[in-house]
């Protein structure tokens, strides 16, 4: 447990300063609004931006044109989920701005995938989950072939709405829909390792099949952390091995010391 908490605040350390880096850009733009692919900050004035949330792994999201489709359902009432939102601080003024901004492009533009994506993140972030999971939900239901709000349900129904068998279909169709981004495979291991089908081996395979294929080196700390939390220490060595070898590839020194620190911890627990 030792080795993980480390590794999770290292993680914390790493995002709390991207975000607050986020809030300087921000103030100087007042036109990106955020948007969450597991966290995902989107806009509907730039063609691309960044996600910084830990689930999104990285990923971009760009303006999509809507598919062809036979037809379109019936949307849900943006007026009606925003009535009775009141901001109590700073955070959520600026949340809810981007919210009331988002609806405004909404009503000229009703398929604006960008906007969409930013009621739901922003709805999500005002602790309105239930209108969050609706508007991923249209989401999801115009532009099937994307990722990002299959990520997005999938972290609501874990977090939030508690509903572990939704999360877990979200999650692995986040995953067929673009298998490279390691935000997708994070979530679904810590479903397994935190809430859903416990006392099984599900976490592992979620890991190890993220590591294949997007070849994180977060995923591999993790793992390796989890081994040592299971007293599975020449597994996790060997895990340890493999993250330091891609942390040299990257020219990363501090994760190689840090990763050596916890390598040597972990050998010092084998018998």
């Amino acid at each position: 447990m030792k080795i993980q908490w480390k590794i999770t605040l290292g993680v914390f350390v790493l995002f709390f300063a991207a975000f607050v880096q986020y809030l300087i850009m921000r103030g100087k733009n007042q036109q990106e609004p955020i948007v969450e692919s597991n966290g995902t900050l989107a806009s509907t004035t730039v063609p691309e931006v960044s996600i910084n949330d830990p689930s999104g792994g990285g990923y971009k999201v760009q303006s999509i044109p809507l598919p062809q489709v036979v037809s379109v359902p019936q949307a849900p009432n943006l007026d009606a989920l925003v009535a009775g939102i009141v901001a109590k601080n700073d955070y959520e003024k600026l949340i809810l701005s981007n919210l009331t901004n988002a609806q405004d492009s909404l009503k000229n533009n009703p398929t604006n995938y960008d906007a969409w994506l930013t009621a739901g993140m922003s709805l999500k972030q005002l602790e309105r989950y239930e209108a969050s999971r609706d508007a991923f939900l249209y989401v999801a239901t115009l532009w099937p072939t994307q990722p990002v709000p299959q990520g997005n349900l999938g972290s609501l129904y874990h977090l939030y709405l508690k509903d572990f068998t939704k999360s877990e279909t979200a999650y692995k169709k986040a995953i067929a829909l673009d298998p490279t981004q390691p935000g997708w495979h994070r979530g679904l291991y810590e479903l397994y390792r935190y809430s859903y089908k416990l006392g099984t081996n599900a976490w592992e395979d979620a890991l190890k099949q993220g590591i294949l294929e997007t070849g994180s080196i977060d995923l591999m700390a993790v793992l390796a952390g989890r081994y040592a939390d299971l007293k599975r220490f020449e597994e996790s060595v060997a895990q340890y091995d493999r993250a330091i070898a891609e942390a040299e590839r990257q020219g990363n020194a501090k994760l190689v010391d840090m990763f050596i620190g916890y390598r040597a911890e972990a050998r010092a627990q084998m018998k």
